[in-house]
């Protein structure tokens, strides 16, 4: 089962020596040096860069060999979903995903930017419960939502439908207790790997954040917990540097001194009127 959380995000380009620009995705844009490109990149084939949104964000396929997405090759065919923070490079073009403008704005703005970065911390559309997040493989971008019991798997009878042609038909199985998921290999044929660890057949713990390798797939495990609140201080305006740090009853003990010395000067300046009276 698959969360449904399509939102319409923007692929931002920037060229050697442009500011990035903004293209909203609601299909398929393809790069290329070809006139029915949606993005023109001299000296690239026609269509070497298909991009599409996804519920996860925007997935990228390659088409011709020498595009990079964070660091790594992406080889002709192969899909990969654009998270925060990934980059994709080719022919000195870099591209990298973010979230729809929030309320109006536009992408690029000072008020865009705020709101985008807002969403992003907020994590905006992702689900509540547990879910994988496929990063790599056919079905790079879907979102999987997890219950007790579901099992993944390239066979129809497999909730967690993956559609990879290196996975068993009922690869493996997710437990959900008390919040806490695990899962465990199924006798799958090529086995499962978390954070680059083969699982074997037992229970194995998972965290959020884990990387689970499926034959060609890659996919991320989210416990799907809220992002914690902002420390007070940080929503709290910043007083004048010169206050300081403010201590608790300092203010108090500081305004009952200074009426304490003001009594004392008027009780004096009495007394020496009497006295220059007498």
């Amino acid at each position: 089962m698959e969360a449904s959380c399509l939102v319409t995000p923007h692929l931002m380009i920037q060229r050697p020596g442009d500011p990035a620009a903004p293209f909203e995705i609601d299909g398929v844009l393809t790069l290329g040096g070809g006139e029915a490109d949606g993005v023109k990149v001299p000296g690239l084939a026609e269509g070497a860069l298909a991009a599409w949104p996804s519920a996860a964000g925007i997935v990228v396929e390659a088409r011709v060999p020498g595009i990079v997405v964070s660091e790594r090759p992406l080889a002709p065919g192969k899909r990969r979903l654009l998270r925060k923070g990934d980059l994709a490079r080719v022919e000195g073009l870099t591209f990298w995903s973010v979230p729809p403008a929030v309320d109006g704005t536009k992408a690029g703005t000072n008020a865009g930017t705020r709101a985008l970065a807002g969403a992003i911390l907020a994590g905006a559309g992702a689900p509540s419960g547990p879910h994988l997040v496929v990063l790599e493989g056919p079905r790079a971008g879907d979102r999987l939502a997890l219950h007790d019991g579901a099992v993944l798997g390239r066979g129809r009878g497999a909730e967690l439908h993956l559609a990879d042609p290196l996975a068993s038909r009922h690869h493996a199985r997710f437990t959900i207790r008390g919040g806490r998921a695990s899962l465990e290999d199924l006798a799958s044929k090529n086995g499962i790997a978390v954070n680059g660890r083969h699982a074997r057949r037992s229970q194995v713990a998972l965290r959020s954040g884990d990387a689970l390798a499926v034959g060609e797939s890659l996919l991320v495990y989210h416990d799907g917990c809220p992002a914690p609140p902002a420390p007070r201080e940080l929503l709290l305006a910043p007083g004048p540097a010169r206050d300081g740090p403010r201590q608790p009853g300092r203010n108090r003990r500081t305004a009952m001194a200074t009426a304490l010395a003001s009594g004392m000067l008027i009780a004096l300046a009495v007394l020496l009127a009497l006295a220059a009276v007498g």
